[in-house]
């Protein structure tokens, strides 16, 4: 389980990277989010980041870590949602989305001094809760995030490597693989009654006498 042990001259945060898609085009539009009050600019991997505060609405469950190829899932809770979460998870298209967690401590100016990475892995399941309405008509929306380690992708099938489409990449006459998506789906028929080549000879010998019936038909 990982853990922030703090100094007196420091105190931990945590802060959410989520790499949305643009509906329309495809296009990167990522948007982090972090236990801060205000937006704060954080330096990971060489590069400048903008996450907006989310307070005490951003709630990470504590970490843990296994050994080997395990898949890690690790839950966040969002909410009351503000709105540049309200535009991230609704505008954009987050399923399968590159997520990222980190520990972030933070110096005597609140200012971030070091960044750990915590977590990598996709967002698996998003999941909005609205609240009852109140006088006003406004209700309070919340939002329960789960995400997957990369370890998911030891887990998956390597069929884009033996389809038509991707052999035709390497090689545009290639058409080696051009019936493999309807491999195995199609029954084959043998001498006209049976998918089995074994039995269709079988059959086949018995009408013509051969074999071992016509042996024994012809010893009679």
């Amino acid at each position: 389980m990982l853990t922030a042990k703090t100094r007196r001259d420091l105190r931990h945060a945590w802060a959410i990277w989520i790499e949305a898609r643009d509906y329309a085009t495809g296009a990167p539009a990522p948007a982090g989010f972090w236990t801060g009050d205000d937006a704060v600019s954080i330096v990971v991997d060489g590069q400048t980041r903008t996450y907006y505060g989310a307070g005490a609405a951003l709630s990470i469950e504590p970490l843990t870590y296994q050994l080997g190829a395990v898949v890690q899932v690790q839950r966040a809770s969002l909410g009351p949602l503000t709105p540049e979460v309200r535009t991230t998870l609704r505008g954009y298209e987050t399923r399968q989305a590159k997520a990222q967690i980190h520990l972030v401590m933070l110096g005597d100016n609140g200012q971030p001094a070091t960044v750990e990475e915590a977590f990598v892995g996709v967002l698996d399941r998003l999941e909005i809760n609205e609240g009852p309405l109140d006088d006003a008509g406004n209700s309070t929306v919340t939002c329960d995030v789960e995400m997957v380690s990369d370890a998911r992708h030891l887990t998956r099938a390597l069929s884009l490597k033996q389809s038509d489409a991707s052999q035709r990449l390497r090689n545009p006459n290639d058409r080696f693989r051009q019936y493999a998506d309807v491999a195995g789906e199609v029954k084959v028929v043998w001498m006209g009654d049976t998918d089995n080549p074994h039995r269709a000879r079988e059959k086949n010998n018995i009408r013509n006498g051969s074999g071992i019936a016509g042996a024994v038909r012809a010893a009679r």
